[in-house]
């Protein structure tokens, strides 16, 4: 035989359960109203066989309930699981929320080891937001670890989950009406006088910095403490001091010497965030400013840019070649104005004797030709012959 799922509140049933703790148990389950829609339900139980006792639970329940559907209906970007319902049902108390895909940030860590610094700057942003909020509405959430914060699967929005609104109820139940108090903590990430039974607004954000450390160092808060519960860490990680300086005073002992709000904490990390912007920012100015020189400042070229560079080369050989080429003249002018090439030397012309009738005279072989002073068979140097021709009378 099958056995049957357990069914509360007459549509929610059971699918499994997802942790267990000293005031009752978290169950996934399935909206039947709402084509099966996946729910986290919490369920609260204690033993008490005292009418007034119950009554009175029953009234802090539905108070603290109905903040928290206030508080998930104010707060924006899905910073806390949409608040379904409450009810009570055979002496135990019930409460319906969304249920979140996604990894807690223990897991995230678990696979990555740590977190750069300017994403826990983020993740601290976005948790103090979270704070600013359900402090104004006075709820202290009393057990901020990374098990209790969800990244969102659809948009990687971390997400604060498990308010104990029942832990609170069972805290102040069994505070009024039993002789031991119960007192609400996890170890590591809870501050001295949270410890001691009082929770102060500002506990939170001690919880929230041990968080933060153990993102950045991937080491759980005992291994960042020493003997005496101090927190020691600043040898294990590299940041930038401002956030050392932001850190420290989250997890400061003494309460009085912490910060006393999460607003406080957001203006200090905003003056961070834009020390940050601005560093980075810086290089990328000067860049567009020496950019903006050249093209607003300077004329616009109207040779593309594939060519600029031929021309140029061009150019280039042009103004060379011609100076290579004056240059060479310069130089050769002077040799050839003051040459040392010996000049041949002027022969001495022995003048002839011609008559007036010369151009009309017959040939040299004509029989009345009379050679006169024939040349000398040898010459002296310098000297050349010329014959007189004298012609005879008819």
């Amino acid at each position: 035989m099958t056995r049957t799922k357990q069914t509360i509140g007459g549509h929610y049933q059971f699918l499994r359960s997802l942790g267990k703790g000293n005031f009752g148990q978290t169950y996934l389950a399935e909206d039947l109203h709402a084509k099966k829609r996946k729910v986290v339900v919490k369920q609260f139980c204690f033993v008490c066989n005292s009418q007034s006792t119950l009554n009175k639970a029953k009234e802090l329940f539905e108070r603290e309930a109905e903040v928290l559907y206030e508080l998930s209906n104010d707060l924006q970007n899905n910073q806390v699981p949409h608040f379904i319902g409450f009810f009570e049902e055979n002496q135990e108390f019930y409460l319906v929320e969304e249920f979140i895909e996604g990894r807690t940030l223990k897991e995230e860590l678990a696979e990555k080891i740590r977190l750069p610094e300017d994403e826990v700057v983020d993740l601290l942003k976005d948790i103090l937001a979270i704070l600013k909020e359900i402090n104004e509405k006075r709820i202290i959430h009393r057990d901020i670890k990374p098990d209790n914060i969800i990244i969102r699967a659809n948009n990687g929005k971390p997400t604060l989950i498990d308010f104990g609104a029942v832990k609170e109820i069972a805290r102040v139940v069994n505070t009024q009406f039993q002789a031991k108090q119960t007192i609400i903590y996890t170890p590591g990430y809870s501050p001295l006088e949270q410890l001691q039974g009082s929770a102060k607004f500002n506990s939170d954000i001690y919880a929230l910095g041990i968080t933060a450390l153990e993102a950045l160092t991937g080491l759980e808060p005992e291994k960042l403490k020493d003997d005496t519960g101090k927190v020691i860490w600043s040898n294990q990680i590299k940041v930038s001091d401002r956030l050392v300086e932001i850190l420290q005073k989250m997890v400061d002992e003494d309460y009085r010497s912490r910060y006393q709000s999460a607003e406080d904490v957001l203006a200090d990390l905003g003056e961070l965030k834009k020390l940050q912007n601005t560093l980075m920012l810086a290089p990328k100015n000067y860049l567009l400013v020496q950019i903006i020189h050249k093209t607003v400042l300077q004329p616009t070229s109207i040779i593309p840019q594939w060519l600029k560079f031929p021309i140029l080369l061009l150019i280039v050989i042009g103004i060379f070649g011609s100076t290579s080429f004056f240059g060479m003249r310069q130089l050769l002018m002077p040799l050839e104005n003051n040459s040392s090439i010996p000049q041949p030397k002027q022969q001495k012309i022995i003048p002839k004797e011609t008559s007036p009738k010369a151009s009309n005279l017959p040939n040299k072989n004509n029989q009345n030709q009379e050679n006169i002073n024939p040349c000398p068979p040898i010459l002296a140097p310098g000297e050349s012959c010329q014959t007189t021709i004298k012609y005879k009378q008819h």
